[in-house]
């Protein structure tokens, strides 16, 4: 009866992303300034309806999405994955990938580097797994309050060119306690089965 429920809840904690490319156009957008690792000060751009996707003429970001899920390397724990996209608007040769969270992070933090990136579907997708949900590299979510990211996307053509674009990302107190209840679940169904094969 628990498996429905588990499934559902691994895509419940996603980006404000304004839904749409192109939606930056047609409604109204803010500019709000933030401050980065380094001390560099961006401008994150938001519209009723959340933070606008970052792009330029090349890149357009399409999601920055957080799981939980069964670790890869022990299918017996929970762990946290990190999932980016973006959808490339020109046919150019992508060579490398790169995101970096540089907020919080202070010093920054390289998450995902992919030197041999591939599209499905017309998009670029990189998935890294972060560790415990309740682990202290992860006691974000154990805080009060919404939770605010900026991830850097660094996006290297083969011709030389980058495209290097900052995509904010916030996650309510209510995505917070669903990855966390979907841990407690998870770790109960591991001790269910581990009693049951006893």
């Amino acid at each position: 009866m628990h498996q429905p429920k588990l499934a559902l809840a691994t895509l419940a904690c996603t980006l404000f992303l304004a839904s749409g490319p192109g939606l930056a156009q047609e409604a109204q957008v803010h500019e709000v300034p933030v401050k980065i690792a380094g001390g560099k000060t961006i401008a994150v751009k938001l519209t009723k309806t959340g933070f606008a996707p970052a792009e330029d003429d090349k890149v357009i970001i399409t999601g920055v999405v957080l799981q939980v899920s069964l670790s890869s390397r022990d299918k017996k724990r929970p762990a946290l994955y990190w999932s980016f996209s973006f959808r490339p608007k020109t046919d150019d040769e992508i060579a490398s990938v790169s995101v970096t969270n540089v907020f919080p992070s202070d010093p920054e933090v390289l998450l995902h580097a992919d030197n041999a990136p591939r599209l499905r579907q017309g998009q670029w997708i990189g998935v890294i797994e972060n560790g415990d949900p309740d682990g202290r590299e992860n006691a974000w979510l154990q805080a009060k309050g919404n939770m605010f990211f900026v991830f850097r996307f660094d996006v290297n053509f083969r011709d030389g060119r980058t495209t290097t674009l900052h995509q904010m990302a916030g996650f309510t107190e209510g995505d917070k306690a669903s990855a966390l209840t979907h841990t407690r679940l998870l770790r109960e169904k591991a001790a269910r089965e581990d009693a049951a094969g006893r």
